[in-house]
């Protein structure tokens, strides 16, 4: 009897040491997954704000504003990128839908709608800035490929603060894209059109312009009624409409169009700074400040390159 109870005993320890062992595996293999490397890990704490700058003789007091909601113009962050790391200490993606803003917390989230058209995403606000031109937001390059924004020129556009789900800030933080937002319906866009415009009356805005193609157009002889007084009938010579020429050179197949005005004042200033020439005409009475003609599209590259390096911001590349 006592050798039965020793054998039971003995063989309780062992099914104790061998579920032990087992437990043991299973702790070390959870355990090596939770702490598995997934690449670089992105937070929102803590949020800097940080403390006023002067841009242009202008003073940006940054905020942290939970009602911000205002618009303006947004630019485009060259897809390269800033040499250094962005105001929050990350290094700039290019491929991630972020943004620089002058004034809202870094990191903050904000909801950006096009006034062309009203498409809105999200968008996480990771960097201070821009620090040169009219915008007062510059969208990273897969940010303006989700809106749809398909120009260097500078498009009009509604910056709200939003606080999206934790989800949604994940997504963002990962480099990827959030949910398209139900696009602003056009009443409210009307609204918001005339707000920028009541801000900056004297420039016009062309969200997505087409690239200008003249065709040319032969007028028809008019038919003019001649009474029968045996005289041969008058003739109307046909007439051939000119193709407009673009201002400036006289060679070439691509112009820089820097910027579009309805009051030529401001288009001669522009033209001055930098070098191009106004043209105008067409059924919209808009002043366009353009250099060139070009030979080549790398010509016209160039040229539009420096310009931004002379604080240009927006700008794009026409063929004649």
């Amino acid at each position: 009897m006592r050798f039965a109870n020793k054998t039971i005993i003995m063989l309780a320890m062992c099914a104790s040491l061998s579920a032990c062992g087992a437990l043991g595996k299973n702790q070390t293999a959870a355990t090596a997954a939770a702490v598995a490397p997934t690449g670089p890990i992105l937070s929102d704490d803590p949020a800097a704000i940080g403390a006023p700058y002067i841009i242009a003789g202008v003073t940006y007091t940054p905020q942290d504003n939970p009602t911000y909601d205002d618009v303006g113009f947004a630019g485009i962050a060259s897809a390269e990128g800033p040499t250094s790391t962005l105001a929050n200490g990350e290094l700039f993606n290019p491929s991630s839908v972020s943004a620089s803003h002058r004034t809202l917390p870094v990191p903050s989230y904000v909801e950006v709608t096009t006034l062309d058209s009203g498409r809105t995403i999200l968008v996480r606000i990771n960097n201070r800035g821009p620090m040169a031109g009219d915008s007062f937001i510059e969208l990273s390059p897969a940010a303006a490929k989700q809106l749809g924004i398909e120009t260097q020129e500078l498009t009009a556009v509604r910056v709200r603060r939003v606080n999206p789900p934790e989800q949604e800030k994940a997504v963002l933080r990962e480099g990827a894209t959030a949910t398209e937002r139900l696009a602003t319906p056009e009443s409210l866009l009307r609204v918001l059109r005339n707000k920028i415009a009541s801000q900056r009356p004297s420039v016009v805005i062309e969200p997505k312009p087409n690239l200008i193609e003249v065709e040319k157009v032969e007028a028809k002889p008019a038919k003019i009624a001649v009474p029968d007084s045996g005289k041969p009938p008058i003739k109307v010579k046909e007439i051939t409409a000119a193709k407009p020429k673009v201002a400036g050179k006289t060679n070439g197949n691509y112009v820089v169009q820097l910027a579009a005005f309805s009051d030529q004042k401001r288009a001669d200033e522009m033209a001055r700074k930098y070098g191009g020439t106004v043209v105008s005409g067409g059924s919209d009475k808009l002043y366009r400040v353009r250099m060139g003609p070009y030979a080549t599209k790398t010509e016209a590259e160039t040229s539009l390159k420096n310009a931004r390096t002379k604080g240009l911001s927006g700008g794009q590349i026409l063929r004649n």
